[in-house]
């Protein structure tokens, strides 16, 4: 299935991946509007507007919660969403979510809202924070006192299992606290933790079409890094499973193959594209912040498939406790320090994962 297209040419998902892409029967959670309405933060985003689409494709109600107005209204009449069921809302903001939440008393509350990009984020560690970490604790805690939410999904990354990033620290920290409060909720909390998705705004693959329609080259941070990599539509399948599937609080990831080198992800872009552009090239930049090789999971987790759905893990890993994780993530959100200090302060608490 294409992916791009990049001034009429079509990049496919199966080409860039090197395997066959997996998808869920639609047999199996077709029958999932009965199930009542979903509301989706960051629903916007690249993720959150391919999951509404499928979701609408079914009958599902959806209410659709995003900071971005122009992007939110774009989404409401791409898919002929009522306007009265957009919500234009601080995901950090606990009063608006608890608005949004006792007014639309959705089933289901899938939380995809969040600062994603390494660099972008590594130079707004205070931004990031309060977005990924403040929005996590309102969801949370909005969800928590919504009697008609049933189950929580949060969307997380494979950057918390090395956490060298400002990212991948802010959402183990997201990690922890939804495993905790999972032991204190009665519903399900799935957390999902997505690898690299090709077809997202601001991904890789974005950035190397982009450099092609510039005519600048593209750019690779190291000839040996390697990434995990899952189409846009599996990543939509995964939180599919996530909302109508997985039967009990945990962490899901897909098993994505084998890492992709970048280095020849970008030789097979230039492949693609060479008739269109025929001057592009590739650069190397190695840049520190970028972790040459990725993992799924951590020497402390273990994995295993997910019940009929052998494409999908289950990762384990010990739960800590609610209560002194939310203490220690508000403490973060109020820090009055520098950025240096907050730094220091996200790295120790990210350590306890």
């Amino acid at each position: 299935m294409d992916c791009f297209d990049c001034e009429g040419r079509s990049l496919a998902y199966e080409e860039l991946l090197g395997r066959s892409e997996w998808t869920v029967a639609q047999t199996e959670w077709s029958s999932a509007g009965e199930l009542g309405p979903v509301l989706v933060t960051g629903a916007a985003g690249s993720i959150g507007r391919a999951f509404i689409g499928k979701l609408i494709e079914t009958g599902v109600p959806v209410v659709a919660l995003d900071s971005d107005e122009t992007r939110l209204h774009a989404l409401a009449l791409d898919f002929s969403i009522v306007r009265d069921r957009c919500v234009l809302a601080d995901i950090a903001d606990e009063e608006q979510v608890d608005a949004a939440l006792n007014q639309f008393q959705p089933s289901t509350v899938v939380h995809l809202a969040a600062k994603k990009h390494v660099v972008f984020t590594e130079r707004a560690v205070r931004a990031t924070v309060n977005t990924n970490i403040g929005g996590s604790l309102a969801v949370i805690g909005a969800a928590g006192r919504c009697t008609a939410v049933r189950r929580l999904v949060i969307a997380s990354s494979d950057k918390v299992v090395e956490a060298r990033s400002v990212l991948g620290q802010s959402k183990r920290i997201v990690e922890l606290l939804a495993g905790g409060f999972s032991t204190t909720w009665s519903g399900v909390v799935s957390v999902v933790r997505f690898c690299n998705i090709l077809g997202t705004g601001g991904g890789v693959l974005d950035h190397f079409v982009h450099c092609a329609l510039r005519g600048e080259p593209l750019m690779v941070w190291s000839s040996d890094m390697s990434r995990y990599f899952a189409s846009l539509n599996e990543a939509v399948a995964l939180l599919l499973v996530a909302t109508y599937k997985q039967p009990r609080s945990g962490t899901i990831t897909l098993d994505p193959g084998e890492p992709i080198n970048i280095l020849e992800l970008a030789r097979n872009v230039v492949v693609q594209l060479h008739d269109v552009y025929p001057r592009i090239s590739i650069s190397e930049c190695f840049d520190s912040v970028h972790a040459r090789h990725e993992r799924l999971w951590g020497d402390q987790e273990r994995v295993a498939p997910l019940s009929s759905l052998p494409r999908v893990l289950a990762v384990e890993r010990p739960i800590g406790d609610f209560a002194s994780s939310r203490q220690r993530a508000k403490g973060l959100i109020e820090s009055n320090g520098s950025d240096l200090e907050l730094r220091r302060m996200l790295y120790e608490f990210a350590q306890q994962w």
